[in-house]
């Protein structure tokens, strides 16, 4: 199949790119330069320059893809407008493509906001400040007569370079002290990159459409375990600073509640239509590994 990847070159995109062409499929990933095209043609994707703010660059080729996959999100004052054009402009592609074309959006599980309860994708929708505008995109992907929609939400992933467990890394090892929101107690969804990128391709490889999947393990440690493991890899005295959220949003906004975010997960849904199953151990079972690949990356330009 022909896919079309948007954020090829970011932290999930690229995981998922290089998955897909993997699987024998040809892959074409948009990104902002000639300097990350060349990171895409090294892995046989085939790069094109453009950006989400002028996508006439690139609608042509959504019209002639199987699949397009929306992995792009540029976080600013207009994110929830620039997303939804996208999502409109990818629905006017399918309307002048010859089937029904198959869209497949990331989105997140911030949408189902903190909860005691045992979430799954029939869960009450309650985002989070910071992507309050989310659910009306997914509904939007899913309810469209146009588009065979799949929306991917993703827990917190984890893997090469990190992400957030990235900014967990960088406060310990080279600040000695850490920002936790709340007292700690809370659980992050977490997923390998690796594992997260395997349901895309299940998603677009399988015959299903208009429908949900929570990409997460369904095992997580509470963010307190997690920074006592990377205390004990960095042999260093750390300073926890509890904030609490109320006060962390006047100095953070919005993202101070995803910091504090509470959630578990049963993914029987996903287990059962994709067939996906989570192949590595989970991150604080295997920090050691994940703190060596956070080294490397600080150090690649040495």
């Amino acid at each position: 199949m022909k896919i079309f990847i948007t954020g090829a070159t970011g932290y999930i995109g690229f995981a998922v790119a290089k998955t897909f062409r993997r699987a024998g499929h040809q892959v074409i990933g948009l990104t902002r330069n000639n300097e990350k095209a060349k990171l895409l043609a090294k892995e046989e994707i085939l790069p094109i320059i453009g950006s989400l703010q002028n996508p006439d660059e690139f609608t042509k080729v959504a019209e002639q893809s199987d699949i397009i996959i929306h992995a792009a999100v540029d976080y600013n004052n207009d994110t929830a407008d620039l997303d939804k054009n996208m999502i409109v402009r990818f629905i006017d592609a399918a309307k002048n493509s010859a089937k029904i074309k198959k869209l497949i959006y990331t989105s997140g599980t911030w949408v189902y906001g903190s909860s005691e309860e045992i979430l799954t994708e029939n869960s009450e929708i309650n985002p989070i400040k910071a992507v309050n505008w989310r659910p009306a995109i997914d509904k939007l992907v899913i309810d469209n007569p146009y588009l065979n929609g799949i929306v991917i939400r993703p827990g917190c992933v984890y893997g090469g370079q990190g992400d957030m467990t990235n900014d967990l890394f960088d406060s310990v090892i080279n600040n000695n002290s850490v920002n936790v929101i709340g007292d700690g107690s809370n659980r992050w969804p977490m997923v390998h990159v690796d594992d997260l990128s395997y349901a895309y391709l299940l998603a677009a490889e399988k015959n299903v459409s208009n429908t949900v999947f929570n990409i997460v393990e369904e095992t997580s440690a509470t963010l307190n375990e997690i920074i006592a493991g990377i205390k004990r890899l960095s042999n260093d005295r750390v300073e926890l600073n509890f904030i609490p959220l109320e006060k962390a949003f006047h100095k953070m906004g919005n993202f101070a509640e995803a910091l504090a975010i509470n959630q578990n997960f049963d993914t029987s849904f996903t287990k059962s239509t994709l067939g996906w199953l989570p192949k590595h151990n989970g991150f604080l079972n295997e920090l050691e590994i994940y703190y060596s690949s956070w080294k490397a990356y600080q150090n690649k330009n040495n």
